[in-house]
């Protein structure tokens, strides 16, 4: 399978995503949308990743290459495509589907449990998992769940972490299954000043890195096992 990876912001790359492809012999195209990358011609039968990033999905201009990108993503999932999206990009996945991206009630930051759905744990990429899990959280922006999606987990500050569609072919997720230790460690460099600002539901630097060893592990095999059924749907 050939995926195009989009990617809004230096340190939110494609992670454990790029290596999940390699392992399983799939082709990934990295396009750096902050650096002026040209938006690719995608064909239906070809997958788009869609990474995190600071922005709102609705600053279009502020960056230019937003409304295309919203454009061609909602082009792609009515041919038919794949397409998966972390924080941002889950985002956009909504927003470009006709979902309101709203401001979460409070940031969320750290180490946080998510639930699933029933519905969830039924059926589709998460089926089969544990009812609660731990995952990398990092976003202030919330979407609504798009029509004809089906709502997929929540967490105690945020009720929309997660939604597929189209038989499993679309995924949005709002948390970072895909982020390693590099990444993690550059999250919390390049975004200290949010966890200067802090929160109910911000936990500190310190806490997030030693969280790796706890979470970091369970998180890559659901990634995989989510990304398995994602490529097979």
């Amino acid at each position: 399978m050939k995926i195009w990876c989009f990617q809004h912001f230096e340190p939110e790359e494609a992670g454990l995503i790029g290596k999940w492809a390699e392992d399983r012999a799939h082709s990934i195209h990295t396009v750096r949308l902050y650096q002026g990358d040209a938006l690719p011609q995608i064909a239906p039968d070809e997958a788009l990743v869609i990474m995190g990033g600071p922005m709102n999905v609705d600053e279009d201009e502020r960056y230019s290459w937003l409304a295309g990108e919203k454009a061609l993503i909602a082009q792609h999932i009515a041919a038919g495509g794949r397409a998966f999206g972390v924080c941002l990009g889950g985002q956009l996945i909504a927003r470009s589907l006709g979902a309101k991206v709203t401001r979460n009630p409070h940031k969320e930051i750290g180490w946080w449990q998510i639930r699933f759905t029933a519905q969830a744990l039924a059926e589709g990429p998460f089926a089969g998992f544990a009812p609660k899990m731990k995952v990398l959280q990092w976003h202030g922006d919330t979407f609504a769940i798009p029509a004809h999606a089906t709502h997929l987990a929540s967490s105690e500050v945020c009720a929309s972490q997660a939604f597929s569609m189209n038989g499993g072919r679309v995924i949005g997720l709002q948390f970072h299954f895909e982020a390693e230790e590099r990444e993690v460690h550059d999250f919390v460099r390049f975004f200290s000043n949010e966890l200067q600002e802090g929160g109910p539901f911000v936990q500190d630097g310190a806490e997030i890195i030693a969280g790796l060893e706890e979470n970091a592990a369970p998180c890559r095999e659901a990634l995989y096992r989510v990304l398995d059924r994602w490529a097979a749907a």
